[in-house]
């Protein structure tokens, strides 16, 4: 393992433990050539930067699916059970630009 990744994850388990959280190290292998909603292995190469499910007709970008992947890994690991459906709250990546005017902090008055 690479010293600074392990740098990195040390430092991430002791902010996580001060925190009361867990952190679950999951493999990243196969997680952008596998569907995050069916399970199914669907081929690209690294050229291909959309997720097209052929098995469930999931549509989705490759590095987002991939993250899904990973989260599911992660819970699976951290419940030691695998998980029935998997649905997260948003199904499309956030828009890329967002106008500073329409961000709002939280309990704030400019509502």
């Amino acid at each position: 393992m690479d010293s600074s990744w392990n740098k990195f994850t040390q430092f991430l388990s002791y902010k996580a433990e001060r925190a009361g959280k867990t952190v679950v190290e999951v493999s990243p292998r196969g997680t952008t050539q596998e569907c995050y909603k069916c399970g199914k292995e669907v081929e690209k190469s690294l050229a291909v930067r959309t997720h097209k499910c052929p098995h469930c007709g999931l549509d989705i970008g490759r590095n987002y699916n991939s993250s899904f992947v990973v989260l599911k890994r992660g819970l699976e690991e951290l419940l030691g059970q695998g998980l029935p459906e998997f649905t997260p709250a948003e199904t499309e990546p956030l828009p890329r630009k967002i106008s500073a005017s329409s961000v709002v902090e939280t309990g704030s008055s400019l509502r």
